[in-house]
């Protein structure tokens, strides 16, 4: 589970170098989300229960993250059922903030030629392979 968090962390890390500092990309992956039929989701518990733990684990880094769910449903038999999930995570840190991590220092070559980074958001968890496409394009 540890390592799951470090990834978060060093992903949201990688992340934020290859985004201008304070511009955030999460807005227009919305959109993008949005325009491809998915619906932002209130209930980020239900689908990313970890995010707490991770939190917690990026702010002893100095990294703020926030956590975004997107869903798309389908109809089978007359009843609405998802079809697709999809968990964001959008960070927030300053350039200073990011050299002094020893995590991001370490861990910064592994995801950078990743499709699940665009900006200062990571792409962690999805159902359908067309939304990295969306994820990467918009």
């Amino acid at each position: 589970m540890k390592k799951f968090y470090s990834f978060i962390v060093a992903a949201l890390l990688v992340a934020v170098t290859l985004t201008l500092t304070g511009c955030s990309t999460y807005g227009g992956i919305q959109k993008a989300f949005e325009k491809a039929g998915y619906k932002v989701s209130e209930d980020v518990e239900k689908y990313a229960s970890e995010n707490k733990a991770a939190q917690e684990e990026a702010e002893k880094e100095g990294i703020r993250i926030y956590f975004h769910v997107f869903t798309k449903s389908t109809t089978v038999a007359g009843l609405e059922v998802p079809s697709d999930v999809v968990v964001i995570v959008e960070f927030d840190c300053s350039e200073k903030e990011m050299e002094e991590s020893e995590t991001f220092k370490g861990l910064v070559k592994d995801a950078q030629k990743s499709d699940q980074v665009n900006g200062n958001c990571v792409l962690v968890a999805y159902l359908d392979k067309a939304a990295v496409d969306i994820f990467k394009n918009a």
